[in-house]
């Protein structure tokens, strides 16, 4: 065996203090938010009774604003989950070694 199980066997270690906070994804946030915010203006523009040609281009619209919208409003939900997890941060002592050789 090259390694001893003692630890003196040419590795080295360093005590570091780290942060540890769980952090939100921001991704997943936003499009969770565009997702539910289409449906729902899906839902609401198919609830429009009217026999126009037009309202299929309203519902168009009206989808593809709610998506941009929800997506705004679910990164907005993450930056705030992340302003709360960085209050809630905990400071930790983390040893870190290396192999020399």
């Amino acid at each position: 065996m090259a390694n001893s199980s003692n630890g003196q066997s040419g590795s080295t270690a360093s005590n570091t203090k780290v942060t540890i906070r769980r952090a939100p994804k921001f991704v997943p946030f936003g499009a969770t938010g565009a997702v539910l915010a289409a449906v729902i203006a899906l839902v609401a523009g198919l609830g429009i009774r009217n026999d126009d040609p037009k309202t299929g281009g309203f519902i168009t619209y009206l989808v593809s604003f709610g998506a941009v919208v929800g997506a705004a409003i679910g990164v907005l939900a993450a930056l705030i989950a992340d302003h709360i997890t960085r209050a809630r941060a905990k400071q930790a002592e983390a040893t870190r070694t290396s192999q020399n050789g």
